[in-house]
């Protein structure tokens, strides 16, 4: 049952961010502490460059034969993946898997490699997969944790098909790890690592959808919780509360054989160590993928608006505002036009409510009998779901 005084947190956070159970005793929480960690801090770029190519390779050097399945997006960290398992000679045994929305980054750019790289691919269109409240529910019994629905729900097509047989391999950490949403400075006061979580981690951003008196901060472990760590204050919350807490048990469901190279000891000790100017942007992440593998980050990512990794400025500038326009076209006339926002995350879930019957009759449904049990009483979510069918707000992520 869930709790009521966590309702908000959940409103708020998407997920109740909260320390795992033996913490210290984690792999990679051991590789972060000072004693296991070396310097690299005196090295040049170039050094750096060239460990960071070797260390990543060498991560994929000795793995097992078999059906070796990659979640091929738009963005970096599959690819690295991919570029890992083809270094290492077991391209006639990789299956790439996108899946989301055609006319997306993710979807469009994850076929195109794998058809450039001459890899089976794998399609799953999820505007065409039905939702149902049964599946959705049997989703829900099956999650280790309480947590956003559809993430767990559409990532148990790719499990269903490929069951317990394949060996999966996850991005996981990848991006934070390599300087995602790092902070500009090395020390980083407690409550200022507090504010930067909540901001980068609000999940519902449409309208206010946590009680009135809800306060994020009150609810949230105040670092530090590592002993001796060469994490500041906001990796550690970064790192344990969401990465740990939430995205592992989305990313990486027990009971399936996933390989995550971006959390092997080695890697994580260059990358903490690296300087951080070089994490910042993902610069130094960035130099490595496209030295290790160039003709993977030759082709198109979804971090620089469809450009190549390597593409100039202008270039990545230019098709960011075409993007724009677009995008404020398509929303201007919906009806006009054909218009998918290239960046949508699976589906467009504000056209998914308003358009799609399946959609409209389980949060329809959802939504009456949440009024009924009178569980948030501070909003009217019934008039919440009306405004957006009538489109005076996008508010998907709230209903």
């Amino acid at each position: 049952m869930f709790e009521l005084d966590n309702i908000s947190t959940f409103l708020f956070f998407g997920y109740l961010p909260k320390l795992p159970d033996d913490l210290e005793n984690k792999e990679w929480v051991i590789n972060t502490t000072k004693e296991n960690c070396l310097s690299v801090k005196e090295h040049t770029e170039e050094d750096l460059l060239n460990s960071g190519i070797r260390i990543f390779k060498s991560i994929f050097t000795g793995i097992e034969d078999g059906k070796h399945v990659v979640f091929l997006s738009g963005g970096l960290d599959s690819r690295g993946l991919l570029g890992g398992l083809l270094s290492a000679g077991k391209k006639d045994q990789i299956t790439t898997v996108t899946y989301g929305t055609p006319g997306t980054f993710d979807f469009d750019i994850g076929c195109d490699v794998a058809r450039r790289m001459s890899l089976h691919n794998e399609r799953i269109d999820l505007t065409q997969i039905k939702i149902e409240q049964s599946l959705l529910e049997e989703t829900a019994r099956k999650m280790e944790i309480k947590a956003w629905l559809f993430d767990a729900f559409y990532r148990r097509l790719i499990h269903k098909r490929f069951d317990k047989d394949a060996i999966y391999w996850s991005g996981f950490f990848g991006d934070i790890l390599s300087g995602r949403h790092q902070t500009l400075k090395e020390n980083v006061a407690c409550e200022e690592a507090i504010s930067h979580f909540i901001e980068h981690n609000r999940f519902v951003k449409s309208v206010d959808l946590a009680s009135p008196d809800f306060d994020p901060a009150s609810v949230l472990p105040r670092p530090p919780f590592l002993r001796d760590s060469i994490l500041n204050y906001d990796r550690q919350m970064e790192f344990v509360l969401r990465q740990e807490s939430y995205m592992k048990h989305i990313l990486i469901p027990n009971g399936y054989n996933y390989h995550t190279p971006y959390l092997h000891p080695d890697w994580i000790k260059f990358f903490l160590n690296a300087p951080l100017k070089l994490r910042r942007g993902q610069y130094l992440y960035r130099k490595i993928l496209m030295a290790a593998f160039p003709d993977l980050f030759s082709l198109p990512v979804r971090n620089n608006f469809g450009a190549s990794l390597g593409a100039p400025d202008w270039k990545i500038i230019l098709k960011k505002n075409f993007l724009r326009v677009k995008n404020i076209i398509g929303n201007r006339y919906p009806f006009c036009l054909s218009h998918c926002d290239p960046k949508v995350n699976y589906i467009d879930f504000n056209e998914a409510i308003r358009r799609r019957k399946d959609f409209k009759e389980v949060v329809s449904g959802n939504i009456h009998d949440l009024k009924k049990r009178g569980i948030i009483d501070w909003i009217d979510i019934e008039d919440l779901l009306i405004q957006h069918q009538r489109r005076r707000i996008n508010c998907a992520d709230a209903i």
